[in-house]
């Protein structure tokens, strides 16, 4: 079984701001999926916290 495509796909879902012990976070969370496709057909799917700065590093 081999690797044969890779999707990275940033995404932004809504998350209500809430006052904690570090002030108030934004009004979104940033999100990575990640989708792994195999010679074999076997699809793969994965979610990762995402970030501004890892979105501009896996758009290359």
């Amino acid at each position: 079984m081999k690797i044969i495509d890779l999707r990275v796909t940033p995404v932004a879902i809504g998350d209500p701001p809430l006052l904690n012990a570090a002030g108030v976070h934004a009004a979104y969370a940033l999100r990575t999926i990640v989708e792994v496709v195999t010679d074999d057909g076997v699809y793969g799917l994965g979610e990762v916290p995402g970030s501004a700065s890892s979105s501009r590093r896996t758009s290359s």
